[in-house]
């Protein structure tokens, strides 16, 4: 930095440092690992720095948008490019997450003070559609297939032995 201080609304351009990430890492396959000491080092910022998230937050983003590979952190340690096993795992916690969201939402809605037909007519509104995002959240949420994925093999059957 050269002593400039920017405002809120003006600050730093995450592009160069995303396209630097980009250039570092091109060919990223499933399991590949980053760890975060890399990326300080190229970037020139501790892991725990906002600066340090927004960059790598764009760079996954750019990365899932432009070249369509996913990737996760490990927090505080490395970022890893997910298989579809892995992914497919969030999806329990992310419908848990929207259910949580649209009850928070409905309690609210639930307590605005009206002061019109028409903020109540839009509140009520709005409260069924939240209400129905709960219920069929829930309901998918206990239809997602489990990961059946193993770390171990099998033993022996007992009669085998």
């Amino acid at each position: 930095m050269d002593g400039k201080h920017f405002n809120f609304n003006e600050g730093l351009a995450t592009r160069p440092d995303v396209d630097l990430l980009v250039k570092s890492w091109p060919n990223l396959q499933v399991g590949d690992r980053i760890d975060y000491e890399e990326i300080e080092n190229l970037i020139g910022v501790p892991c725990r720095s906002s600066r340090f998230k927004t960059v790598t937050y764009a760079w996954r983003h750019r990365m899932l948008e432009d070249h369509s590979i996913v990737i996760e952190a490990q927090r505080g340690e490395l970022f890893y490019v997910s298989s579809a096993d892995q992914i497919t795992a969030g999806g329990h916690g992310t419908l848990s997450s929207i259910v949580r969201k649209a009850k928070k939402q409905r309690k609210k809605l639930s307590v605005a003070k009206v002061e019109n037909d028409t903020q109540r007519q839009t509140i009520e509104h709005q409260a069924r559609l939240m209400l129905a995002v709960e219920k069929d959240a829930r309901k998918y949420r206990m239809n997602l297939l489990p990961n059946t994925a193993t770390n171990q093999l099998p033993g022996p059957r007992p009669e085998e032995s």
